[in-house]
């Protein structure tokens, strides 16, 4: 006589697989609708959702509410991808000390006013609690950094929707001010970090700025050698510490 069959494990067994939420679903058309528009609004991000406005707003509010959400995805895409390409330059550096005041210690935004000094000690303890991948931004130089952020620039997948925090003028500082301190835990300039090296590391941040807005715009898209280039320039400009 075959044993009474398990009502759990039946119920399990024909358990639905995941479906992405209705929250999620909403996220997804918005972030599709602004890219293809260029605007948005509570009224057409329902309306690309396929849902009542009332039902939107049961998620999302207001419309700052809805654009930080969309402006967190995309930022937490983006933070992975940085932490794998800040990743493969570390794994692929030279073994060898690292140029002094080169490796993110505590955060300290002063200004450098000379010779460059040791960078402190990093806790890891702190930099795992402080965020996901802190800890791997903190093994890396600020060189490192800085060219993970303009090879991760041109490469990846942009649209008009990663320039969220310019969709509305009403919004812009805020989500600005949202996505700078992002940006700042990647490329935090150590203290003690010299006037030369901070300058050069400049110029590098601002080739990468204008290749991500010119790509998520849609002014101008990079070929590979194109982009091999703009490389090199950074390396010479960060005098091959890398």
């Amino acid at each position: 006589m075959p044993p009474p069959s398990d009502p759990m494990a039946s119920a399990t067994s024909v358990r639905p697989a995941h479906r992405p939420s209705a929250r999620d679903a909403m996220l997804d058309a918005a972030e599709a609708h602004l890219g293809a528009d260029g605007t948005l609004s509570l009224d057409s991000a329902a309306r690309a959702a396929g849902v009542t406005k009332p039902g939107l707003m049961y998620h999302f509010a207001t419309k700052e509410q809805l654009l930080t959400a969309i402006l967190d995805r995309l930022a937490a895409r983006y933070e992975q991808e940085m932490a794998e390409a800040v990743s493969t330059l570390v794994e692929r550096a030279p073994a060898g000390p690292p140029p002094a005041g080169a490796v993110l210690g505590s955060i300290d935004r002063s200004p450098s006013d000379g010779a460059p000094e040791e960078g402190r000690p990093v806790d890891a303890q702190a930099g795992a609690e402080a965020g996901t991948h802190d800890a791997v931004f903190a093994e890396a130089t600020a060189p490192q950094r800085f060219l993970a952020y303009l090879e991760w620039a041109g490469r990846a997948s942009l649209s008009s929707a990663d320039l969220v925090i310019f969709a509305d003028p009403k919004l812009r500082v805020a989500l600005t001010q949202r996505w700078q301190e992002q940006v700042d835990r990647w490329l935090d300039v150590p203290a003690g970090t010299s006037v030369g090296l901070r300058r050069r590391l400049l110029a590098v941040r601002l080739l990468a700025d204008g290749l991500w807005f010119d790509r998520a715009s849609g002014l101008l898209e990079t070929s590979a050698e194109e982009a091999g280039t703009l490389r090199k320039i950074a390396v010479d400009l960060l005098g091959g510490d890398i």
